[in-house]
């Protein structure tokens, strides 16, 4: 995974997705995953007032605390990398954080980490070891989802959903506004086949029953030779 050291607060402003535009003097032919690395030392003051005035946030927004220095704080998609700006005289749409002489790095989908991973940054663009790239990807990765057999919707279903109106296992039509599964007729159903199934296993089923006396007779049977 690439990486790109980023000056505090400009850091905090991409991990918040305030800030859609890097800029660099530079380009890049890379696209894709972008670590977004927050240097040691903050841009200073008037780089705290650039960018409330752009993110239109007060001080008080900007929430950077020692964990999010010298640390990858996020993950971003470099999407493009536009370089009308590095021409004299020529113009873009990059917005308001783009600046004249530069090119625009634009990325989207900022990915803040929960636990910022302290490293050092390097000049440039750099590669994360494997080891700091299996500690971003585990936190970016997304949330493993507990799918259980849902017999109301008959499919596979997150184990916290709530059934949908006209799931198959309705007894009876409910309002759209009344989640099947969850109404009355809906509940006091899977009441009953919780108490059947509960029957079974302490009663065991018929033909459970008939296979054990079928084993019985056979044991008579050949006591009996």
């Amino acid at each position: 995974m690439k990486a790109i050291t980023v000056r505090q607060p400009w850091a905090w402003a991409i991990a918040t997705g305030r800030k859609p535009v890097e800029n660099r003097t530079w380009t890049t032919r890379h696209r894709g995953l972008l670590a977004i690395h927050a240097a040691a030392r903050w841009a200073g003051p008037d780089a705290l007032r650039d960018v409330c005035d752009l993110a239109d946030c007060h001080v008080s927004d900007v929430r950077v605390t020692d964990k999010h220095l010298g640390a990858i704080v996020a993950v971003v998609d470099l999407v493009d990398v536009c370089t009308a700006m590095l021409t004299p005289g020529d113009t873009c749409g990059c917005g308001p954080w783009a600046m004249g002489g530069h090119a625009h790095w634009r990325v989207v989908n900022p990915r803040p980490l929960a636990v910022p991973i302290p490293c050092k940054g390097r000049l440039m663009l750099w590669d994360l070891s494997p080891e700091l790239e299996t500690a971003v990807r585990m936190q970016i990765a997304p949330p493993v989802v507990d799918m259980r057999d849902c017999r109301w919707c008959n499919a596979k279903m997150p184990a916290d959903h709530v059934c949908p109106a006209g799931a198959v296992g309705c007894t009876d039509a409910a309002p759209d506004d009344i989640p099947c599964g969850r109404c009355d007729h809906c509940l006091a159903a899977q009441e009953a086949d919780l108490a059947c199934r509960a029957d079974l296993v302490e009663h065991g089923t018929p033909n459970d029953v008939a296979g054990d006396v079928g084993v019985l007779t056979s044991s008579d049977s050949d006591w009996g030779a």
